[in-house]
């Protein structure tokens, strides 16, 4: 196989945001261990969101929606944005994970309001290497926050089994249960299941994320208990009770699962653990789920309740956050029963806007109904309209405006006929550009800056007509929806030995923290290299097939129909435009799968 052409690409493509739903979950067993909530009736939505770290966004992370009902994973642009639009999530809640090299992998569960733009915001922490121990001897290591961990010898071991010969490296972080970014730094939320198999609410008093590595980077494990020192918030301190329960989080489900328990000594708590993931010390109450839908006014004006946090904090000390939908709705599932709280609402520059005291409640469900802010707060609130066409200067109707804010960014969707109508609180000096993308074409506008403010901007006709470099979107319906712009390695190859000397093989490969592989066959060529443009894939040749860690299909060519358009640029290079649709079978079932792709 002779290699024709690589070449190495990174693009940008806008991403978008998410938050809370109202459902109970029944219970189904998922292993003979844990009884894990079904997931329930589908629900249509859009879920997005923003990627960051203490510097800012967090761009090229792959974020996975779990809980769709089609795989679905996607990468974060340069504001730290993703977005699944438009997706049907399975049951009342979603279930995100976020990977980047360098970081401890994120873990967000959160409701899902029907039909509503849903946000969230995920707050990444750096995986910094305690410390190195040696396996013969263990030892105990020290967090700058007062957390400890305490390795017994010859405790660790690999992933076939093999006591760890020679050193290993400890990770750790903390997650402060009384800051102010508790709800971007979350690990799921605080639904977990106890030792009797019932969905609990759950009240952090800390949690620690913790990873052995071993001398290549892979990740170990115990076969000796290992103990733990939470550290407690002086803040929380006098409500913190002198034995509470230990909770693991299960990466598959994103749930909290009771194992064990901690005792208070001073103002730790110390116990054991038996494995390793995320822990977390926690007391459990029966759960309710809490509702409502805020109406923000600034001078007579109704202000976009979009990118607006909520927080609910406890009498003992403990809180749960969330952020609007874009109509103002939020929910909160599974929080404590019986106890007083505070409500508050913080606007995106930071302030407290609203602030009530609600509860004790009893009941399983609250709906607090429709919720006045009066907000006093001095803020500059400018309005953006406008409408979007394409190249033919038709009407837009599936994309989104992106409007850039100093180090921050904003998602708006377009509506049915290309139009948008947005109202931008601006906090500080600021910096603004927005640009329109069309998420059907895989086009954008070129970014539009605002330099002045005099009230009302409008736009009229915006022209989306510039096109991504490289992409590749394929569907494989009800199973898998996959799009990829960036760290996208393309290769044309000749298989003589599949087809004669006729054999045209197109490859992308990328890296998504690991590797895919995208593979197109075709079966003419009209030189070395250079398929046939406009052909159709002889029914003999495999037409796609796609690969990662988690999924492998291949599709026979057998009623599938190729378009394919070259330009040729020279011998090692050239612009390749396609498109793909037909059948592929799965157990049993003849399932539709399409496609296109760009490569430049």
């Amino acid at each position: 196989m002779e290699r024709l052409k690589v070449k190495h690409l990174f693009i940008f493509l806008s991403m978008s945001l998410l938050l809370f739903s109202c459902a109970k979950e029944s219970m189904t067993t998922i292993d003979s261990e844990t009884e894990f909530p079904s997931t329930g009736e589908v629900v249509g939505a859009t879920i997005y969101g923003a990627v960051l770290n203490e510097e800012g966004p967090i761009e090229n992370a792959q974020v996975q929606l779990k809980s769709s009902d089609v795989f679905l994973t996607t990468m974060t642009d340069e504001y730290g944005n993703f977005l699944f639009e438009n997706i049907k999530n399975k049951g009342a809640t979603a279930y995100i994970t976020v990977v980047k090299d360098g970081k401890f992998d994120a873990f967000r569960r959160m409701g899902v309001t029907a039909e509503k733009y849903n946000y969230t915001q995920i707050k990444m922490v750096d995986k910094i290497v305690l410390g190195s121990i040696n396996n013969a001897q263990g030892s105990t290591l020290s967090h700058d926050s007062g957390a400890k961990i305490t390795l017994a010898s010859n405790g660790v071991i690999d992933n076939n089994g093999n006591i760890v010969n020679g050193n290993y490296d400890v990770s750790m972080s903390w997650i402060d249960p009384s800051s102010d970014d508790l709800a971007q730094r979350m690990v799921g939320d605080l639904s977990g299941i106890d030792e009797e198999g019932n969905i609990r609410a759950l009240g952090s008093f800390g949690m620690l994320q913790v990873e052995l590595n071993g001398a290549n980077g892979e990740e170990l494990n115990l076969t000796k208990d290992a103990e733990l020192e939470f550290p407690v918030p002086a803040s929380m301190l006098n409500n913190a009770p002198s034995s509470i329960p230990l909770w693991s989080f299960d990466e598959e489900h994103g749930y909290w699962v009771e194992d064990g328990s901690a005792t208070l000594v001073g103002n730790k708590y110390i116990g054991s653990v038996s494995h390793f993931s995320t822990w977390n010390v926690d007391t459990k109450d029966d759960p309710m789920d809490i509702s409502g839908t805020f109406v923000i006014e600034n001078e007579g004006r109704l202000l976009p309740p979009s990118y607006y946090e909520v927080r609910l904090c406890m009498e003992n000390g403990t809180s749960a956050g969330g952020w609007l939908c874009d109509d103002g709705h939020f929910e909160f599932i599974n929080v404590p029963q019986g106890q007083s709280m505070t409500l508050k609402l913080i606007d995106y520059c930071g302030v407290e806007v609203y602030s009530t005291e609600i509860g004790p409640y009893t009941e399983e469900v609250i709906d607090l109904g429709e919720i006045e802010v009066l907000s006093s707060t001095v803020l500059s609130v400018e309005n953006i309209v406008g409408n979007a066409v394409d190249c033919d200067l038709n009407e837009i109707t599936n994309g989104h405006v992106l409007v850039n804010y100093n180090n921050f960014s904003q998602i708006y969707p377009l509506d049915e006929n290309g139009a948008f109508d947005i109202l931008i609180t601006v906090c500080e000096e600021f910096e603004i550009s927005f640009q329109v993308i069309d998420e059907t074409s895989f086009t954008t506008s070129d970014p539009i800056p605002v330099t002045s403010w005099d009230g009302i901007f409008e736009f009229n006709d915006i022209l989306v007509c510039t096109e991504l470099d490289s992409y590749v979107h394929f569907v494989i319906e009800g199973h898998l929806d996959v799009l990829r712009t960036e760290d996208i390695s393309v290769g044309w190859f000749v298989n003589e030995a599949l087809v004669g000397d006729t054999a045209m093989i197109f490859n992308a490969v990328m890296q998504n923290g690991g590797f895919e592989f995208i593979t197109l066959t075709w079966d003419k060529k009209t030189e070395v290299g250079v398929p046939t443009p406009g052909i159709t894939v002889d029914e003999n040749n495999t037409l796609f097939s796609f690969q990662n860690g988690t999924v492998n299909y291949s599709c026979p060519a057998e009623n599938v129909e190729t378009l394919l358009e070259i330009a040729p640029t020279g011998f090692s290079s050239w612009d390749t435009k396609g498109s793909f649709n037909g059948l592929i079978e799965i157990d049993g079932v003849d399932t539709p799968i399409y496609g296109s792709f760009k490569y430049q």
